[in-house]
């Protein structure tokens, strides 16, 4: 009895180690390096090593494979980084043995700098069926033997808003030593900030000497109309060496720059144009407002007034809605059909578009300042009166004075019967005088 409870208790004691010894199955891995630097079309390579940290031989490892996402290691051209090893990496590895694996690394000529990090698996199978796994990361740094470049100050491209101006500074390093960069030249693009479309400038050409470096500022503005969201850069450095060799490297920087919305309601004027320049009284033109709405929440029901200070101009337009959310929906184009007054005195007046809520709450406002020709009739009616003064103080000169007239006729002002008539009375005065002086003669001969 007690010989067979002893054997029964050495099978549970070996079942339990047994147990104990399937449980430790598995193993340990080692890289040689955990980040690889490689130059454009270079190739590199990384050592990994595997530890079966089994001890029975139920643990031997059939089969070890490692698997990665290839396009972790893409860039946004589609040059790709290859990565290759063999596929198993072992056929078998026995408990307790240690295995080393090369994994080989090519980077395309063309491919941007910058870094690219994937997650890597290696998965063991063992003999007694189970499979273990283990994930590691590596970063593969591409270069360029010219140059390397950075953003400085990145904190100046975070929580712009919409219409706010910023500058890039990209600053570029010659990593050549002994040798000077000629004609080196930098442009930048924003990638996808407005309406899907990129923003893009460049620098002027600058050189660069042997082992130092040079920034440069790239000015922009962010669009109205554009998606509170991160930006991607994109910036591309190309030149030449002292001995004429041309470089161009390309670096990809994601997330660079964050553009926020105001949490209020607003409503920023994009364009404002005004059909005619060419304005007096009575003029009619149309005046084109182009508005977006540049805040977090959806406008309902707005509308724009129109007017022009000084005068009793004052058009609404109809009610519309402006959404947050999409190009299209958060931006609206308005005609107004303006027609000046004709009682207007001055030069120029304040023409205002004035941007209300459904609450009929100011949200802004945009101003341009007409220039109008004074009115025709102000000015006739000046002239009447200085006619009429005029005529006045002809009058006044002319009492007690008599005006011979010269050149034409004294009655060259009437018809022809008029003047027929205006002669024959001057004759008739004329003989009377003449009668008179006769008469007069013969008086005096008869006394």
């Amino acid at each position: 009895m007690k010989t067979k409870f002893i054997a029964l208790l050495m099978i549970f004691v070996a079942f339990l180690a047994a147990d104990t010894v399937l449980a430790d199955a598995g193993f340990t891995y080692e890289l040689d390096s955990t980040s690889v630097d490689l130059l454009q079309g270079a190739t590199g390579q990384v050592a990994l090593t595997i530890n079966n940290t089994g001890n029975v031989s139920d643990e031997d490892f059939v089969s070890i494979t490692l698997t990665h996402t290839s396009d972790d290691f893409i860039d946004q051209a589609s040059h790709q980084i290859e990565i290759t090893y063999n596929d198993p990496l072992a056929t078998d590895l026995d408990f307790g043995q240690i295995g080393t694996y090369t994994i080989t690394i090519d980077s395309d000529e063309d491919q941007y700098l910058g870094e690219y990090t994937g997650d890597f698996t290696i998965t063991a199978e063992t003999f007694g069926g189970q499979t273990l796994t283990q994930i590691f990361t590596l970063t593969i740094n591409s270069e360029n033997e010219f140059v390397s470049l950075d953003i400085e100050d990145y904190d100046d491209l975070e929580e712009l808003e919409p219409g706010d101006d910023f500058t890039v500074e990209i600053d570029v390093q010659n990593e050549l030593s002994g040798i000077d960069l000629e004609n080196v030249e930098i442009k930048v693009w924003i990638m996808d900030i407005d309406d899907n479309d990129d923003l893009d400038a460049e620098s002027s050409d600058f050189d660069i000497g042997s082992s130092d470096h040079e920034s440069e500022k790239i000015d922009f503005t962010i669009p109205i109309n554009v998606d509170e969201d991160w930006f991607d850069m994109k910036v591309r450095v190309r030149g030449e060496d002292e001995d004429g060799t041309d470089f161009e490297v390309i670096q990809y920087f994601e997330r660079a720059v964050e553009v926020i919305k105001d949490e209020d309601e607003r409503v920023d004027f994009d364009d404002f144009e005004i059909s005619s320049t060419n304005l007096a009284c009575g003029s009619t033109f149309s005046v084109n407002v182009d508005a977006i709405n540049t805040g977090e929440d959806d406008l309902d029901e707005m509308y724009f007034r129109l007017k022009i200070e000084g005068t009793d101009v004052n058009l609404k337009s109809e009610d519309f809605d402006l959404d947050s959310g999409d190009y299209d929906d958060r931006e609206v184009n308005v005609d107004f059909y303006v027609t000046l007054p004709n009682d207007l005195d001055k030069e120029s007046y304040n023409l205002e578009i004035l941007a209300y809520n459904e609450d009929n709450d100011l949200l802004d406002g945009h101003y341009k300042v007409l220039t109008v020709t004074p009115c025709i009739g102000d000015n006739t009616q000046d002239e009447d009166e200085t006619e009429e003064l005029a005529e006045e103080e002809d009058i006044q000169d002319a009492q007690g004075t008599i005006y011979l007239p010269t050149g034409d006729s004294i009655f060259s002002g009437l018809d022809n019967d008029a003047w027929k008539t205006g002669f024959w009375i001057l004759g008739d005065v004329v003989l009377v005088i003449v009668a008179i002086y006769f008469l007069v003669l013969i008086f005096r001969k008869r006394r």
